[in-house]
């Protein structure tokens, strides 16, 4: 069975938005996103996600790319968006991040510059590469 998500890229400025996770002992980076819900295109899937993890209100600018994988027997596909959310703070406020919060389990949204994300974890695999890509060194 296929697993399609939407990952958002929000820039301030040099600064990109990412959730830097620590589960169990693994520590690793995720842009901001989810799971496509049905009947909900790949657009609202990332405004929706965007509002759910960062409690932002986000624009659609561009789709940037797509990353397709096999992970467990499964294909998993992740589509990028570029969005812009120029307003607001970003805080999670609630969902099912918040409620599996724990000494073990964290979700800390933090504002990187994309240099300092070089050889870092960041899931899926190919994320940095294709950022790097489009936006260079920031």
């Amino acid at each position: 069975m296929a697993h399609k998500a939407v990952r958002v890229v929000i820039f301030r400025g040099d600064k990109l938005l990412v959730i830097h996770r620590h589960r169990e002992g693994e520590e690793f980076f995720v842009l901001p996103g989810g799971t496509i819900e049905e009947g909900e295109s790949l657009e609202e899937t990332a405004v929706r996600e965007a509002k759910e993890e960062t409690d932002l209100d986000v624009r659609i600018v561009e789709e940037l790319f797509t990353i397709t994988q096999t992970r467990n027997g499964k294909i998993d596909t992740t589509h990028f968006f570029i969005v812009d959310a120029s307003a607001g703070t970003p805080r999670l406020v609630a969902g099912p991040e918040l409620l599996a919060m724990s000494e073990t389990n964290r979700y800390d949204l933090e504002w990187h510059t994309l240099d300092s994300l070089e050889g870092k974890n960041f899931y899926p695999s190919g994320v940095y590469a294709g950022l790097e890509k489009r936006f260079g060194k920031k």
